[in-house]
């Protein structure tokens, strides 16, 4: 019984994956205004206008592509000030440290409990299901 309702959940999260490998544009949109929306009322967010982004066209003219320490900043404001709001929606939990490959220096990559459940997680359940 285990081993049937297990399958059925994977099932459901392989439509996720056949979703955006049969429509991966159509997907790819849904994501940037899912992004778009929710981070339209933080820091960054006002900062950049977010709300007034339409499409994909209209991020790349309007946001910047950021490095690192074009993003220190808005990381002080989390981790100095302890402010939240400033880079997403849902307060940052803890922090993931890089390998410090650039520069010699570990980055502090800023982490939710959301990007835990709907980015590592769901990643993970993904995989699983590919292989079912």
């Amino acid at each position: 019984m285990i081993s049937t309702i297990f399958h059925k959940y994977l099932g459901y999260k392989y439509r996720e994956v056949d979703a955006f490998i049969t429509r991966p544009i159509d997907i790819q949109n849904h994501i940037l205004n899912h992004l778009l929306t929710r981070a339209s009322d933080t820091f960054i967010g006002s900062q950049y206008n977010f709300s007034s982004i339409k499409n994909k066209d209209d991020f790349r003219k309007t946001v910047p592509v950021f490095h690192y320490e074009d993003l220190r900043p808005y990381l002080d404001k989390i981790i100095v000030e302890k402010q939240q709001n400033i880079l997403w929606d849902k307060p940052v939990n803890w922090f993931a440290m890089s390998s410090g490959t650039t520069e010699d220096r570990s980055k502090y990559i800023p982490v939710t409990k959301e990007s835990l459940t709907q980015g590592h997680y769901k990643c993970g359940e993904q995989m699983l299901a590919i292989y079912n």
